[in-house]
């Protein structure tokens, strides 16, 4: 197979992905990515066995809006990355990275803190499984147990059903610490029991039994579980209890105190319910990731061999701010064309920006089809751009939504305003 070919796609393969995809798209329902993603990388796996036939297969540039929001999933489920961000070369490999030294020691001693709960919060495309990798490659590796749960691994019907979306997650936990099979029987689970209490068991009878080391869970997009109404409240009172067991000093607080929770969200916690009366409400610290700073930047820019001078630099941060992924788009760019005058290259980027020839093309569309299908977020978003100056947006729900797709920041005087030149001048052409 030549790296152009694409792999021809099974009868039979079409039909599952049909059946698990296509209705659910028109439907407008979240896709089911375990039973979904599942099936095709089987597939591609069989059908495929060289990187590079894979990699022409993601990277071929003629696909539709549903073939996208496939390889998406794909690579959330089985990278922990979009695929925009799998597909700019550097950003989700730990080479060519801003590393946060500081921060990271800070979030490790908070780790290992006993029964510790840490929400690392962060607008998307922030680096947040980077920044969590890189904490976890720090600590002592036979002392500690890491199991990474991402919850686009859970299917549509499961989060219909809390006992059921417990059950699904207690297997998935017995199958990453390789316990053995038998338990997936999930025999110790009992019908006369609450949900909670039930999967509680399992960790004091089954986990912390068969692992003797402290155990780390991390659960990355935690918000797609806050969404469901289904499941927030009881997930998060779970955690809240877990959280309070390892400070009860009774005979099972030493048990829970070896047991570490990790959350990585892009929203607000509880955002569409009372933050005050939150069960998760002052349980364990936050660590929230700020953009690159002047010296960030100028760090990863040193990586990539760019001769970038200090103006040059602070000329790009006026226009996009410190964002990861934008400052990543433009360093790649002008990596590719090293040939080139780096000054052209530079008002190229700056030129296109909001033409369908720019380096951020297929970024701003995809926050413009957001917002063209969210009345609420683009009625708010809208009002924003009609002034340069900071606002304060009575509506936060709506704004930590803004918030969470990186469109807004906020001030120190808790004030909001547009992230940068490039999406207030784009989306007030656009929008």
């Amino acid at each position: 197979m030549t790296e152009n070919t694409l792999c021809p796609i099974s009868t039979s393969l079409k039909k599952a992905l049909a059946k698990e995809f296509d209705a659910r798209y028109r439907l407008g329902s979240r896709i089911s990515w375990e039973p979904f993603v599942g099936q095709w990388a089987r597939y591609l796996d069989s059908e495929i066995p060289t990187a590079p036939s894979v990699r022409s297969i993601l990277f071929n540039e003629k696909k539709t809006s549903c073939e996208l929001r496939i390889i998406d999933g794909l690579c959330q489920l089985l990278l922990g990355c979009s695929y925009e961000a799998w597909k700019a070369p550097h950003i989700h490999k730990l080479t060519n990275v801003v590393r946060r030294y500081k921060l990271e020691k800070e979030t490790e001693n908070i780790i290992i803190e006993p029964g510790s709960l840490l929400r690392i919060k962060s607008p998307a495309s922030m680096g947040k499984n980077l920044f969590i990798n890189n904490v976890l490659n720090e600590l002592n590796k036979k002392r500690y147990t890491v199991v990474k749960y991402n919850c686009l691994e859970v299917d549509q019907e499961c989060l219909k059903d809390y006992n059921v979306f417990l059950k699904n997650f207690c297997c998935c936990l017995i199958e990453k610490l390789n316990l053995s099979e038998e338990l997936l029987s999930l025999s110790k689970w009992r019908s006369t029991i609450v949900p909670n209490r039930n999967l509680t068991r399992y960790f004091e009878k089954v986990f912390f039994s068969e692992k003797k080391n402290d155990l780390i869970l991390v659960i990355s997009n935690f918000d797609l579980l806050l969404e469901n109404e289904n499941i927030n409240t009881n997930i998060c009172r779970l955690f809240r209890s877990w959280y309070e067991k390892a400070r009860q000093g009774d005979t099972n607080s030493e048990m829970w105190q070896r047991f570490h929770i990790i959350i990585l969200h892009s929203t607000e916690f509880y955002a569409e319910l009372n933050i005050h009366t939150s069960p998760l409400a002052n349980v364990g610290k936050t660590v929230e990731l700020a953009e690159f700073n002047l010296q960030e930047i100028k760090d990863l820019s040193q990586q990539y061999n760019l001769a970038l001078k200090t103006e040059d630099i602070q000329k790009l941060m006026n226009f996009v701010g410190g964002h990861p992924l934008l400052i990543n788009l433009a360093f790649q760019y002008l990596n590719n064309h090293r040939d080139n005058n780096l000054q052209t290259d530079l008002d190229f980027i700056f030129n296109t920006a909001m033409e369908e020839t720019g380096i951020y093309a297929n970024h701003l569309r995809k926050l413009l089809a957001i917002l063209k299908n969210n009345s609420s977020l683009k009625e708010i978003f809208q009002l924003m751009l009609l002034t340069t100056e900071s606002l304060e947006i009575n509506a936060p729900i709506i704004s930590w939504q803004l918030y969470s797709l990186g469109l807004i920041k906020r001030l120190d005087n808790h004030q909001l305003t547009v992230s940068c030149l490039l999406y207030r001048q784009y989306f007030k052409q656009n929008l």
